[in-house]
């Protein structure tokens, strides 16, 4: 099974990759400088993987509404029916 194949399948995709975005960028940070990178350079670090995970949030969020926005377009559509009771 292909993972990429996987994720990209989920419909939680965005979610899945904001989160492994996320975890890159601080483990990643505390890596460095737990090794004594330079703090600038784990700073730069962590502000890339942050950005991409707003990035990920960000097209989360749209394809939300233009699910939302067709959802509310098929309900238009359809004709209004009246329910009738049962003493009419």
């Amino acid at each position: 099974m292909n993972p990429v194949y996987s994720i990209m399948e989920h419909p939680h995709r965005w979610f899945i990759l904001a989160g492994l975005s996320f975890l890159v960028g601080m483990i990643g940070a505390i890596a460095m400088l737990a090794y004594v990178v330079p703090h600038p350079v784990a700073r730069a670090w962590l502000i890339f993987w942050l950005v991409v995970t707003a990035v990920f949030l960000i097209l989360r969020f749209l394809e939300w509404k233009r699910t939302l926005e067709e959802q509310v377009r098929a309900a238009e559509e359809q004709p209004n029916r009246t329910v009738r009771t049962i003493g009419d």
